[in-house]
Formats: structure tokens, C-alpha cells, sequence
């Protein structure tokens, strides 16, 4: 797995054991590699928000501030495998594709929890 720097996660593996995909079931011998990426969001996503600070005015010293605020998030799965001619089954590229779709809907369907992200910042700075 790596991580970039557009918010997302970048995943390859391959299956471990035989999976049921919409009711259909899908052997470790039937394709390849297993690629995909997961982004919470494309670019800029809104943000809402509060916050309090107080500077540390003109003669130096601490200061203090606060912002707690909700950002708005994007959740998005991609998946990509490739059919192995060498497989059991009878499955076709378009079939593994249909069914990738499926999976993906079920992960975005999951992931709905993050599309509202609490976010808490605190902030101590010091002026000389």
C-alpha cells in the first residue's frame, strides 16, 4: 500500500481465497492481481468551521487559538484486475468488470461514514 499526496490510498494484492461477488463466486485462479485506489476526495473539498485565537500582542509572549469545524469529503473507490485465461471458471473481462463495479459500490456504500470529517485544531505559538 502507498499513500499520495491527493488523499488517497494505492492498494495491489492478490486473492488469498475463493470470494462471492454478487452472488457469484470468484477463485484465486481466476485473475490476476488485484489493483485499486481509494480517495477521500478529487481536490479541494469545503470545510466548516469556528475558531478563537488570541494574538500575542505587542509585547510578545504566548498565544493561544481553537477551530473545530467538520470537513466535506468525497469517497471514491477505483478497482482494477485483469481475467486469467488460465482460470477455472469461464469468466470474461466484462463479467469481472461488472462484478469490480459491484464492489466498489459496496466499499463507497461503506465509506459514506467519512464523507462528514470532524476536524479539532489547536494552536500555541510563541512571539518574541
Amino acid at each position: 500500500m502507498t499513500q499520495n499526496s491527493e488523499q488517497s490510498l494505492d492498494f495491489s494484492g492478490q486473492l488469498l481465497g475463493n470470494i462471492v461477488v454478487d452472488g457469484q463466486p470468484l477463485a484465486t485462479d481466476d485473475l490476476g492481481s488485484i489493483d485499486g485506489e481509494v480517495k477521500l476526495s478529487d481536490s479541494y473539498q469545503p470545510y466548516l468551521g469556528i475558531g478563537w485565537g488570541r494574538g500575542a500582542g505587542g509585547k510578545g509572549g504566548f498565544s493561544f487559538s481553537i477551530d473545530l469545524g467538520v470537513a466535506l469529503l468525497d469517497p471514491d473507490v477505483d478497482l482494477e484486475a485483469n481475467v486469467n485465461t488460465g482460470g477455472t471458471n469461464s469468466l470474461n473481462q466484462a463479467e469481472l468488470d461488472s462484478r469490480l463495479a459491484e464492489l466498489e459500490s459496496d466499499a463507497e456504500d461503506d465509506l459514506d461514514d467519512l464523507e462528514v470529517w470532524p476536524v479539532l485544531a489547536l494552536g500555541v505559538n510563541y512571539a518574541f
